[in-house]
């Protein structure tokens, strides 16, 4: 995946499971558990839930430790 692409993924407000599989280059289990750790944080940093079968994509950002200026600037 090149960072234009990923740069697609992360610019949504919500990932699924198929997002996360792709950022974190997964399979489906290993992507269900990372959903859950991540609506696990949103959980404890806010106190609410996640929508079903949602995370925020803000929280995957951090989770992955992602470099949006880093990703703009080579994709460009």
């Amino acid at each position: 995946m090149t960072a234009g692409e990923l740069l697609e993924i992360l610019n949504q407000q919500w990932a699924t499971v198929k997002d996360i599989r792709l950022i974190g280059k997964c399979g489906n289990n290993k992507a269900l558990k990372y959903k859950k750790e991540i609506a696990d944080l949103v959980k404890t940093k806010t106190g609410k839930e996640c929508p079903y079968g949602l995370v925020p994509m803000e929280y995957v950002i951090l989770y992955f430790g992602i470099n949006i200026k880093f990703l703009k600037k080579i994709s460009k």
